[in-house]
């Protein structure tokens, strides 16, 4: 029940205004710890986020990890984590369906409003079916090459050698793909030979899985080795250097690890690999952090908005998302001109602001992004507890297409603003609370019409804060209970 009731705390937490002041940021020592390091700091965190497929469809009952922790996405590919461990640098995120390749997203995690990630998950389709014995080649429908010189394989569940037909999956990934940020695992940070957290320039990378006839997840053999080659896109291949770093991507840790080195043969990267993940030809770089509120003209915070960072001299985007307070944390190449740019859910660009080159670590204040009011809804109420008296340390949590919304109740009110795609009418789940004595309300459905929805007056009253969470969403009404619905442990925590 603890961690249901962290749930429900966390909502408050993710609409307290904290950055009302300008964030701190350490201008002197960027971090750089590895996530499993002693100095890799942990922190409590709420996270929710959405799993679709590369046409954008949401993908239902994936799989969703963090650490030890899992649920499964919705019918509208979403999921919610609440009060669980997360690395502060590198807090990370899985998704798994067969049919998929397993996707991720790292990032910045912030401690006092609700994070936000998109992952998209790659088809898994066709997949070449050779033999488990002798030397193999295989040309790939997306133009890269895998060269077996022994195709040894073993059973990654038992470690016993494994023969019989082998089916490859495998996916090249265009770094000059605009989808980039969404489409490949983690992000492009990575932890270099002598141990130092880096930022990624990548020329291409391959994910590779290998499968038995019944299903069985095959890995290639200990003391075997591959040759990969990939193409390097036109438009790159001028500015490729001749030898690059190889890294794999750690799916435990969420960032990618140097290992290796690919030539430049023509318009390919060759190199060598001893195990099969997603693969990366990556040239490094300095970084910096940055810190930045989004907010509207009224200055209200863009809760879950996207803001993409461009490197205007090289085809390189980052995408990161606002918590619900409206704050992105991440970070950007150093010594590099930068454009920034907020983007709509919708994908609409909202503002653009040129940044840069920095050389240390940035708090970039208050980025104003206009909004349209007719795509802008303000949802505000009174809140009263069980003797009908206003509440004074509360809670409201608005549900809206599919994501949470967190509102702080002070002195009997609350109000939130959100930006939604279009103005089209809509229903909004709402629950309220009241911290003090400890107790929610039910959830309430209300219908949107318009730019400004006042939903009256609402009694937190009637459910323990403990005992379980009622919430709606798209008008259908849910039910969070203890157990089997609580977050699922894999482990030991």
């Amino acid at each position: 029940m603890k961690s249901l009731q962290l749930l429900v705390i966390a909502c408050i937490a993710s609409l307290v205004l904290f950055f009302a002041c300008q964030k701190h940021v350490d201008t002197q020592n960027p971090p750089q710890n590895p996530p499993g390091s002693a100095s890799d700091v942990k922190v409590t965190a709420t996270i929710q986020g959405r799993v679709t497929d590369p046409e954008g469809n949401p993908v239902m009952n994936a799989t969703v990890t963090s650490g030890t922790d899992a649920v499964q996405t919705d019918v509208n590919g979403m999921f919610r984590f609440s009060g669980i461990q997360a690395s502060k640098e590198f807090g990370f995120v899985k998704a798994s369906k067969t049919g998929f390749f397993t996707g991720s997203r790292t990032f910045m995690t912030s401690t006092e409003g609700t994070n936000y990630v998109q992952i998209e998950l790659l088809k898994r389709e066709n997949g070449s079916v050779i033999n488990s014995s002798g030397a193999v080649d295989i040309l790939t429908a997306d133009d890269c090459r895998l060269h077996f010189e022994d195709l040894a394989v073993v059973n990654v569940a038992n470690n016993a050698v494994y023969t019989g037909d082998v089916r490859v999956y495998q996916k090249w990934i265009d770094p000059t793909d605009s989808k980039l940020s969404g489409r490949m695992p983690g992000d492009l940070r990575g932890v270099d030979t002598a141990n130092k957290v880096v930022g990624l320039k990548t020329y291409g990378m391959m994910a590779v899985e290998l499968e038995g006839t019944n299903g069985e997840k095959l890995q290639v053999a200990p003391g075997k080795h591959i040759t990969i080659s990939m193409p390097i896109p036109a438009q790159l291949l001028g500015a490729a250097p001749n030898t690059i770093p190889l890294w794999y991507f750690n799916d435990t840790t969420g960032v990618w690890i140097e290992q290796g080195y690919a030539t430049k043969q023509g318009s390919y990267y060759t190199g060598t690999v001893s195990h099969f993940t997603y693969w990366n030809c990556d040239f490094p770089s300095g970084i910096v952090y940055f810190h930045v509120n989004l907010k509207d003209q009224n200055n209200n915070p863009l809760a879950f908005t996207r803001l993409d960072v461009s490197n205007t001299d090289y085809n390189d985007t980052r995408t990161s998302y606002s918590d619900s307070a409206g704050a992105v944390e991440g970070w950007i190449p150093e010594n590099t001109a930068l454009s920034f740019t907020v983007t709509s859910l919708c994908g609409d660009p909202l503002f653009t602001q040129s940044q840069g080159p920095f050389t240390s670590d940035q708090d970039l204040g208050t980025f104003t992004v206009p909004v349209t009011p007719s795509n802008s809804l303000t949802v505000h109420g009174t809140v009263v507890d069980c003797s009908n008296t206003p509440v004074v340390n509360g809670f409201a949590s608005i549900t809206l297409d599919g994501l949470t919304y967190g509102a702080v109740v002070k002195d009997g009110n609350f109000s939130a603003t959100i930006v939604r795609c279009s103005s089209a009418p809509g229903q909004i789940g709402l629950v309220v609370g009241d911290l003090t004595a400890n107790v929610q309300s039910g959830s309430a459905s209300f219908d949107i019409s318009g730019n400004d929805l006042n939903t009256g007056q609402s009694q937190a009253c009637g459910t323990a804060l403990d005992q379980y969470i009622n919430f709606s969403i798209d008008g259908s009404s849910y039910s969070l209970t203890v157990p089997p619905d609580a977050i699922s442990k894999q482990g030991a925590a």
